[in-house]
């Protein structure tokens, strides 16, 4: 009688604790949100977008009159890019400082300079003039085949 009870007191134990780990993964399962938020969101991300390219073509245009400006909207449009979780594109990406989050225009804000090295590959060197934050861009080096 005593093992009749213990084999059904086991199976039970294993059936709550099955139970629990079925309920664990139905909370880890993400809800899919309708269908109606996601288009709202892909028409956010767009104008966002738009707006980006606007502010950073006129932030290199306004620059070179008017730097504290040409900051401001360069400050706008990395706030756009992350309130609509839009990535910034990689042409002006590349143009904004990583540590003081300055425009990059050449011989004003910026040094630019090509380090060419035997072994290692050819890098392209951004220089910050406001921090001295440098920011390196490597060259895929050609493979060349001799025959």
């Amino acid at each position: 009688m005593d093992q009749k009870t213990s084999n059904s007191q086991k199976i039970e134990k294993k059936e709550r604790s099955e139970q629990r780990k079925r309920s664990k993964q139905a909370l880890k399962k993400k809800r899919r949100r309708p269908s109606r938020f996601r288009k709202q969101n892909s028409i956010i991300q767009k104008i966002a977008l738009e707006r980006i390219e606007f502010l950073m073509e006129t932030a290199i245009k306004i620059y070179s009159r008017n730097s504290e400006l040409g900051n401001k909207y360069v400050d706008l449009a990395r706030k756009y890019s992350m309130a609509s979780k839009v990535r910034m594109p990689t042409k002006y990406k590349n143009i904004i400082c990583h540590k003081c989050k300055q425009l990059l225009i050449p011989s004003v804000s910026s040094r630019h300079r090509i380090q060419s090295r035997k072994k290692r590959g050819s890098r392209y060197v951004l220089t910050c003039l406001n921090c001295d934050h440098s920011i390196h861009i490597y060259f895929k080096q050609k493979i060349t085949t001799t025959k």
